[in-house]
């Protein structure tokens, strides 16, 4: 009985020894593809954050590489690449041009390397780019969290507006992307225009329109520009800097009071005034009677970025434009007679 049990557990070896490779090519047959067998893939990794193993990616100064040889951990880990171009590895007396190269190219460099040094029979050498200073995008103005983000591939205007926290409250309409000539160099596949600038419009971005989402590649610089703010003080519920954007559209007075949260009980909007920046002559003052427009005597006027509506309490002129004054020093910092 013991014999038996033995030629079956042999014979139950055989088997499955003899369906190993059907198993091993079951299970590449499931692998994603990224290109024609036997062709390099151009495409960049799933996320163009973090690390990228694309053979085609190319090398830059300052470049974190992640190298790792093979069952050698002697002779693995991170590498930083030079002002100069090169890296250092341990056990090699010589430094190894990297930068301009492809992962591909310098993973072939170091093999050769390692083999002419006779520390390494066959090597195999892996390259991960960890982080780059040239493989980013810039995002300045009004955004939340304005700073540089790593890039090694391309990602869109509207997943970087995201990332960044989206816009603040004084963003205007209006985005302006520089392009670097540095994207065509380290992404060979890019055929936008180095050096040019494109405007965004948000408003359309934000609303869906993928026209304006345009591709951002690394070494752009976006920057989401500011709104104009208009100001009003004085006898009002809400003193405080309104910004002209999408959401206000056209500031007129009647929209500024209304965002203000209206006048109080103690105002005198009849004696109104917006105090607008005059070129060389310093501040202009015009009497604006809110009572009039309110009833639609006379028509609304439109206000300027940087203008200030400014509503007197009901006591004297004078006291008025004295609290004028204060009144826009404590809220914007700006002096109504001096200079701005």
């Amino acid at each position: 009985m013991r014999i038996f049990n033995q030629a079956r557990m042999f014979l139950l070896a055989i088997i499955i020894c003899a369906t190993c490779p059907i198993a091993e090519a079951q299970l590449q047959s499931v692998q994603p593809r990224s290109g024609a067998a036997g062709e390099p893939s151009n495409s960049q990794p799933p996320s163009d954050r973090g690390f990228i193993t694309t053979p085609t990616y190319v090398i830059a100064p300052d470049d974190l590489l992640q190298i790792e040889i093979y069952d050698v951990p002697e002779l693995s880990g991170p590498s930083r690449v030079g002002s100069d171009g090169t890296i250092k590895l341990p056990m090699l007396d010589a430094t190894i041009p990297a930068a301009g190269k492809t992962i591909s190219q310098l993973s072939a460099s170091i093999s050769d390397q390692l083999k002419q040094a006779q520390l390494v029979t066959d090597p195999e050498v892996t390259i991960q780019a960890a982080e780059s200073r040239l493989h980013a995008v810039s995002i300045t103005g009004s955004v939340r969290n304005p700073q540089l983000y790593p890039l090694f591939g391309t990602t869109s205007l509207l997943s970087l507006l995201s990332e960044s926290g989206g816009l603040t409250e004084d963003a205007s309409d209006t985005a302006v992307v520089k392009r670097s000539a540095i994207g065509e160099t380290l992404l060979p596949g890019n055929t936008d225009h180095p050096g040019e600038t494109l405007t965004v419009n948000l408003k359309r971005l934000l609303g869906g329109d993928q026209n304006e989402n345009v591709q951002l590649y690394p070494g752009d610089t976006v920057i989401v520009q500011r709104a104009g703010i208009v100001y009003v003080v004085g006898a009002v519920n809400k003193a405080g800097g309104f910004p002209v954007d999408a959401n206000h559209g056209e500031i007129t007075t009647l929209k500024a009071v209304a965002l203000a949260e209206n006048w109080t009980s103690v105002a005198k909007p009849d004696k109104a005034m917006i105090i607008r920046r005059d070129g060389l002559s310093g501040n202009k003052q015009i009497p604006i009677n809110l009572n009039k427009i309110v009833s639609g005597r006379v028509p609304d006027q439109n206000m300027m970025a940087g203008d200030i509506l400014f509503i007197p309490y009901s006591a004297g002129k004078r006291a008025a434009l004295r609290g004028a004054e204060a009144a826009v020093q404590a809220a914007t910092g700006i002096s109504i007679y001096g200079r701005w």
